[in-house]
């Protein structure tokens, strides 16, 4: 039963690498959504002596008994630090995710950002478990969605970011391709031709040697005819 479930979280983990590749510009709102619901949702959730409590990482403690809520503030300067910048960080994901979704195309500026954002998300993180970890450890408590938000985030963040930074634009690359066939590098011999005419003129036609056009060429400097059909660049036999 185990070895299943193992499975199918491998699989849809493979699901959602493979959409994050697909459409990295989307991951970006995702990350910021995550990291501001961790702000909002308890990390530590657990029961003892018949109380119910939850811990938010920013210094919120509040408990329940038998219908009684208490809800008091204690800041800790690790974890309110960890939350702020958490928090400040979600919301630049938000922003330039939303910028990216307009785009719908991968941008290195805005996957240099999300590298480094969810970068420092995932370090605070691991610094929050290590310093709160005696709370983790008490009788019948268990980390809640604010550290796995919070981690989802970060993560996000950084895969989305490094996967922005490592491939071109699409766009970039489409216009790329278009335009090395519109202007190979390289330089062609004229094609002419010769014809005669019913008064019997003699009437020559220089010919494009990469595309076959005829006679509809701009002279550059040099002796150099641009071919303004296909782009290629010719010269003329001495």
């Amino acid at each position: 039963m185990r070895f299943n479930s193992t499975i199918f979280y491998l699989r849809e983990g493979e699901k959602i690498l493979a959409s994050i590749k697909e459409k990295p510009w989307n991951q970006g709102l995702i990350a910021g959504i995550c990291g501001i619901l961790s702000f909002a949702i308890p990390a530590v959730i657990g029961s003892l002596g018949g109380v119910f409590y939850g811990v938010w990482m920013w210094g919120l403690y509040s408990g329940s008994m038998e219908g009684v809520t208490v809800t008091i503030y204690l800041p800790e300067a690790i974890g309110l630090i960890v939350s702020i910048i958490i928090l400040v960080s979600s919301i630049i994901l938000c922003i330039t995710g939303i910028k990216a979704r307009k785009l719908k195309r991968r941008d290195k500026a805005l996957g240099i950002i999300w590298t480094i954002l969810g970068s420092i998300m995932l370090l605070l993180q691991i610094l929050y478990l290590v310093y709160k970890w005696t709370i983790f450890m008490l009788p019948g408590a268990s980390i809640h969605l604010g550290i796995y938000f919070s981690i989802w985030a970060g993560s996000f963040a950084l895969i989305s970011g490094i996967i922005m930074i490592k491939s071109l634009p699409e766009s970039k690359i489409s216009i790329d391709i278009s335009e090395s066939k519109k202007k190979p590098n390289q330089l062609y011999l004229m094609r002419t031709s010769k014809e005669i005419d019913e008064n019997g003129k003699e009437i020559i036609s220089n010919i494009c040697a990469n595309c076959g056009e005829k006679n509809n060429f701009t002279k550059k400097e040099s002796g150099i005819f641009h071919c303004l059909k296909c782009g290629t660049d010719h010269y003329l036999r001495d």
